[in-house]
């Protein structure tokens, strides 16, 4: 399916558009300013991590985009135009209509409610305008920040998934979520916007 990157999601508290080279510093301030919290959960947030690991992550952020495999979305605070983090619909199933959502926050913006409104958005634009059947959310059992977010917008708790996350040389069991669209339709809390 072709998603135009000129695509932007909003709700009034949080816009999501397609992430692109252009935020590459301010990805790589958003990582180091945040990695204390990120390398616990991602294995490629690490103490080094620098201008031109952002640059190499964006620039796949638009080929993955064009060929349907992945869309990345940078969040952004409509009032003032700061990057308050970045999502990401992927591992994408085309046949099963599947997809994983993921997603992190910069430090400055946890606990503010950014989380939780932009993953609605983004939801609804994977049941909308992908025609997903589903979508999921895993996240480390010790994760508590991440399961907080899927709980808190509803989505059901499926599980408890042994030696789902290999992470940094540890085998973690992984919490499974999952939202259907009869659970977010109901929800009016984002609107899509066309170029």
């Amino acid at each position: 399916m072709k998603i135009e990157k000129s695509i932007t999601l909003g709700n009034g508290e949080v816009l999501l558009r397609c992430c692109c080279v252009e935020d590459a510093q301010e990805h790589c301030n958003a990582v180091r300013e945040s990695i204390d919290e990120l390398e616990k959960w991602l294995p490629w947030a690490t103490k080094d991590y620098d201008i031109e690991d952002s640059l190499t992550w964006l620039k796949a952020c638009g080929t993955i985009w064009d060929r349907g495999m992945e869309y990345n979305f940078t969040i952004i605070n409509p009032a003032t135009q700061n990057i308050m983090g970045w999502y990401g619909l992927n591992r994408i199933d085309y046949q099963n209509m599947t997809a994983n959502l993921g997603y992190w926050i910069r430090k400055q913006y946890c606990n503010l409610g950014v989380a939780s409104s932009a993953t609605l958005l983004l939801a609804k634009f994977g049941f909308e305008r992908l025609h997903f059947n589903r979508i999921e959310i895993k996240a480390a059992t010790d994760n508590i920040a991440s399961r907080r977010v899927a709980e808190k917008i509803g989505a059901v708790r499926e599980g408890v998934l042994r030696n789902m996350i290999y992470q940094h040389g540890q085998i973690l069991d992984g919490v499974m979520y999952s939202l259907i669209p009869a659970d977010i339709m109901r929800e009016e809390d984002g609107a899509i916007s066309q170029p």
